[in-house]
């Protein structure tokens, strides 16, 4: 355990949870991670031990911020959640936040990615 593990993150507009990265509403951690053992694996479709769908307001609020750096590194971890719930439950993958990290690799490189595939969605 590091010592900036008790300092929360504050952006321009949110503060997030140290250890998850979550947007909370005050605190340095959020309640999932204050109750959350060390050891804790994710579950097919979770990061941080939450749902992927529960990342979608802190997604929306880094956007909002331009925060480009936590962008890129929690859009893939998401992106990977989804497809393995995809996966394991045979449903088609979230492609929310493959639209996502598109977008963010346009802004940051000016030019279109390549088609992205998800190889769920393929019927």
């Amino acid at each position: 355990m590091s010592i900036t593990d008790h300092i929360s993150v504050r952006t321009f507009k949110a503060t997030r949870c140290k250890r998850c990265g979550i947007v909370i509403g005050f605190g340095d951690r959020c309640d999932w991670c204050q109750h959350r053992p060390t050891g804790h694996v994710d579950a097919p479709g979770e990061y941080q031990g939450r749902h992927h769908s529960e990342w979608i307001g802190t997604v929306q609020v880094l956007v909002e911020e331009d925060d480009s750096y936590a962008l890129q590194l929690l859009l893939p971890r998401l992106v990977a959640a989804a497809q393995d719930e995809a996966k394991a439950t045979g449903q088609p993958s979230y492609g929310w936040y493959d639209d996502q990290l598109a977008q963010l690799e346009e802004r940051q490189f000016g030019t279109a990615p390549a088609a992205r595939t998800r190889d769920t969605d393929a019927a």
